[in-house]
C-alpha cells in the first residue's frame, strides 16, 4: 500500500503551507500553520507517525475510527463519558488552547 499523501489543494497553496514531500500541512504544536495563522492542519492532513505496528494496532485503529465517526455524526465532540474517563484515569480537563504556538505539533503548552 503506498503511503498516504495529502490532497492536491494543500500543495497548490505553496511551500509555506504544505510540505512538498508528502503534501501535508506544516503545523506547530497547536496544529496551526506558522506562516498563515488562520490555516490549521487537523486530522489526516497532518503527518502523525504510528505508535505500533501489527494486526492488533489495525483493529484498535478501526475501532477508534468507528467511534470518531459516531462522534462526528452525532455532533458531540466531547461526550460526558469521555470527559469523565479522561478525568478519572489521567486527571485531565477538557481541551484548552494555549497562547504560545511554537514547538512540536501536539505537545503540551
Amino acid at each position: 500500500m503506498p503511503r498516504f499523501m495529502g490532497p492536491e489543494v494543500v500543495v497548490s497553496a505553496g511551500d509555506k503551507v504544505a510540505n512538498p514531500a508528502n503534501k501535508m500541512v506544516i503545523v506547530n504544536k497547536c496544529f496551526q500553520n506558522p506562516t498563515y495563522k488562520n490555516i490549521y492542519g487537523v486530522g489526516v492532513v497532518t503527518a502523525i507517525p504510528p505508535f505500533a505496528k501489527g494486526m492488533w494496532a489495525h483493529y484498535i485503529k478501526s475501532a477508534f475510527e468507528r467511534y470518531f465517526m459516531w462522534k462526528v455524526r452525532s455532533g458531540n465532540i466531547a461526550p460526558f463519558f469521555e470527559e469523565e474517563g479522561l478525568k478519572l484515569f489521567f486527571g485531565t480537563k477538557g481541551v484548552i488552547l494555549c497562547a504560545d504556538c511554537s514547538g512540536t505539533p501536539g505537545s503540551a503548552c
